[in-house]
């Protein structure tokens, strides 16, 4: 099963999605196997499956935020390899997640810019399946910048 571990704070807007109340539940959702299919989120009776291609990933680790100009995630799950892994396909099923939570990714794997890898772990990731983006209010952008870093959250 995905471990789901408490971020000890708030998290950085990042793709669709945020519950009308908090994201963070007073009691973390025991969360499920999920489908590699469809990717991206998925609405579903219960919850959302979060499903996300990387051939390279060596793991992945799913952010939900509470608010959109969160600067870290309110909690987040490790999904599992072993159990939440179908061929290059990582996915995780969310219990009690709603249409608009705010979340993102992080995702671990070589560096390696020659063949083409550039995984970074300081990096919070938009879902290539996303349906929208959540842009925090008064975000400035400047060349190179990413909003979150490990840094930052840790």
């Amino acid at each position: 099963m995905p471990q789901v571990s408490n971020a000890q704070g708030r998290g950085l807007g990042a793709p669709v999605a945020s519950t009308s109340d908090r994201a963070i539940p007073e009691a973390l959702p025991a969360t499920k196997i999920g489908q590699s299919a469809p990717l991206g989120a998925t609405v579903c009776n219960g919850g959302v499956n979060f499903s996300i291609f990387s051939r390279k990933a060596s793991s992945v680790e799913l952010l939900f935020f509470d608010h959109e100009d969160d600067a870290r995630p309110a909690w987040a799950v490790n999904v599992n390899p072993e159990t939440n892994r179908t061929y290059h396909y990582w996915h995780v099923f969310v219990p009690g997640a709603r249409p608009g939570q705010v979340y993102a990714y992080r995702i671990r794997g070589p560096f390696d810019p020659a063949n083409g890898f550039r995984f970074n772990p300081d990096k919070v990731l938009l879902d290539p399946y996303g349906r929208g983006v959540v842009v925090p209010k008064n975000t400035i952008a400047t060349p190179l910048a990413n909003l979150a870093t490990i840094a930052q959250w840790r």
